[in-house]
């Protein structure tokens, strides 16, 4: 038995979407392509709000404009929020520092990853699946490197 789509979609779509990310500025391999395309197809729900989409053009893919790194799928009201306020500045996880990545070897699809900027550079420090260890232990961190932004 097959998974039904949540919307109907045209036999070009696939090929399109890919245009239309990479157009954008997505970087993703090919093998990522599947993936994230895989979880944009059935995804039902907002990542931030956890609103239900109301059609397939509801739904937007979410990345950093200045990486090229995917990081959620959005419905309209929250991607164009992102644009226009201090969402974008902060993050998904509504924690400075702490970031929503895509991570296909995880069960829920992603992973919360604590980042700094050391001299111009963006570094990962760690990753977690739980939200609240990696809020302690950026409080920590941040706190023994005297790390202010």
């Amino acid at each position: 038995m097959t998974k039904q789509l949540p919307f109907k979609l045209g036999l070009e779509h696939k090929s399109k979407k890919k245009y239309e990310w990479r157009k954008r500025g997505m970087i993703f391999t090919e093998k990522d392509f599947e993936y994230i395309y895989q979880q944009y197809i059935y995804c039902t729900n907002c990542d931030l709000c956890n609103k239900q989409f109301k059609s397939n053009l509801d739904r937007h893919l979410d990345h950093c404009h200045e990486t090229g790194q995917i990081r959620n799928i959005l419905c309209r009201s929250c991607n164009c929020k992102r644009k226009d306020n201090k969402l974008r500045k902060n993050n998904t996880s509504n924690y400075k520092l702490i970031f929503k990545q895509i991570d296909k070897t995880c069960k829920q699809g992603y992973i919360w990853v604590f980042k700094v900027t050391i001299d111009g550079k963006t570094k990962n420090i760690k990753k977690s699946i739980d939200i609240d260890f990696l809020v302690k232990y950026r409080d920590k961190w941040v706190k023994d490197n005297n790390y202010y932004t």
